[in-house]
């Protein structure tokens, strides 16, 4: 595809209201294609004419509806991934919490936290591993706590629960049970690991 769809956030009412409006023209894995065609061009990934429909996608616990409608082959080759990373917020390494702050806000778990409200007063630095670990295995904390180590940053998403929203720099990638892996002994390879790698590494699951 020689240009990049674009895609805008929407709430999870949205993305169920146009999946049951149609039957739609494709559902996969990634999300679907509302049943009833835009127009007729040519597919930017065929090079053939054919039919385009509004597109949605389901990623990460994320919706999203494309900015121009899509032909089936452009949907089916497109990487959902890339929706995030255009959505990724600025990162500067002297104010990382704004960043975090953002991704939080936009999560849909995270920005309902009420009590307290999802502030940057959620977050607090570890001087290290352990006092992050012992902080995470210490177990019901509030809906939007987050506690960071440099440029990893985790956010409580359930409240008094155990799945952390796990950013790396500006890159929310994971939703792990942090405590259970404390219990189990495969935190500190976990935290080893996405510390040594780079945000796009942690995006595509490579590290």
């Amino acid at each position: 595809m020689s240009a990049r769809t674009t895609f805008k956030e929407v709430d999870e009412a949205r993305y169920d209201e146009m999946l049951g409006v149609l039957p739609p023209e494709l559902w996969i894995d990634k999300g679907f294609l509302v049943g009833e065609p835009y127009d007729h061009r040519r597919c930017k990934a065929t090079g053939r004419l054919a039919a385009s429909f509004a597109a949605f996608i389901c990623y990460r616990g994320k919706f999203y509806e494309s900015e121009e409608a899509m032909t089936a082959a452009e949907f089916k080759a497109f990487d959902p991934s890339t929706v995030m990373s255009a959505a990724r917020p600025a990162w500067d390494p002297a104010d990382p919490v704004s960043a975090w702050l953002a991704i939080g806000e936009a999560n849909r778990w995270i920005r309902r936290a009420c009590d307290p409200p999802f502030t940057r007063k959620c977050f607090v630095a570890c001087a290290d591993a352990t006092e992050l670990a012992e902080r995470l295995a210490h177990g019901n904390w509030c809906l939007g706590q987050g506690f960071f180590l440099g440029d990893l940053c985790f956010i409580q998403q359930v409240g008094g629960g155990d799945e952390w929203l796990v950013i790396k720099e500006n890159v929310a990638f994971e939703s792990a049970s942090c405590g259970h892996m404390i219990a189990s002994g495969s935190f500190d390879d976990f935290l080893s690991r996405i510390g040594a790698a780079a945000p796009e590494q942690c995006a595509a699951f490579t590290y």
